[in-house]
């Protein structure tokens, strides 16, 4: 990826849109993890999955800025405050 894309990305995080995503994403987590109504196998495994995709959004925001350092990108980061 290049400074244009995690531009991108950064002007996606800060958005309002982005925030309610990700506490409705929370929230989902919370019914997902709860094992006690999961009646097979198979729902286990659904549940699973939904839950591995679900942490993979929740992580985006970490995982660009960690891969935009490792890349070295010039792009500046915005401030913990201003998220």
């Amino acid at each position: 990826m290049d400074d244009v894309d995690y531009a991108v990305f950064q002007e996606m995080f800060i958005t309002d849109g982005w925030k309610q995503l990700k506490e409705d994403l929370e929230n989902m987590a919370h019914v997902y993890n709860d094992v006690q109504t999961t009646n097979s196998l198979e729902s286990l495994y659904e549940r699973r999955g939904k839950l591995e995709i679900i942490a993979m959004l929740l992580n985006l925001e970490e995982t660009t800025e960690l891969n935009r350092n490792l890349e070295g990108s010039n792009l500046e980061w915005w401030a913990d405050d201003n998220r």
